[in-house]
């Protein structure tokens, strides 16, 4: 089975551990417990729901998928693309760290900068989705997903 047709079939994400706080526990008076996704492959638990939007597309015909992000989207997005064999764009706002758009563009994402806010680049890449043609995979879209997605 080719590496792509593997991630179609599996979840993208992986089970992360949930560990106590102490400290959290201690405040609170019961016990607290934090599920560690930031050792998800993307860095976030935003792989849960942008994965299976990303397989989702690629079981339709989708080539490639696009998607406004401040950042942890747009990186499971392109995650996702990536270990698919699909192209990715992430729209960002010229608010975005230059780091977030150095990694997104290590996980192969093709990225554009439009304007100061997440609506104007939300804009643009519904427009890419228009006039190119791609899967949008947009944060509200993914309630479905997530139901599919938790562990």
């Amino acid at each position: 089975m080719a590496a792509t047709e593997e991630a179609a079939s599996r979840p993208l994400h992986v089970r992360t551990p949930l560990l106590e706080s102490v400290p959290l526990s201690q405040i609170y008076g019961q016990r607290v417990y934090i599920k560690m996704d930031n050792v998800q492959p993307s860095g976030s638990f935003k792989i849960r729901g942008m994965g299976v939007l990303c397989q989702d597309a690629k079981r339709q015909g989708a080539t490639r998928v696009v998607i406004a992000s401040g950042g942890n989207a747009g990186m499971a997005v392109a995650y996702g693309a990536r270990q698919l064999g699909m192209e990715s764009v992430v729209v960002i706002s010229k608010n975005v760290p230059r780091r977030m758009v150095d990694k997104l563009k290590l996980e192969g994402a093709r990225v554009e900068v439009k304007g100061n806010s997440w609506d104007e680049a939300d804009e643009r890449a519904r427009e890419i989705v228009s006039k190119e043609g791609a899967a949008p995979t947009t944060p509200n879209t993914c309630h479905r997903s997530v139901s599919h997605a938790a562990d």
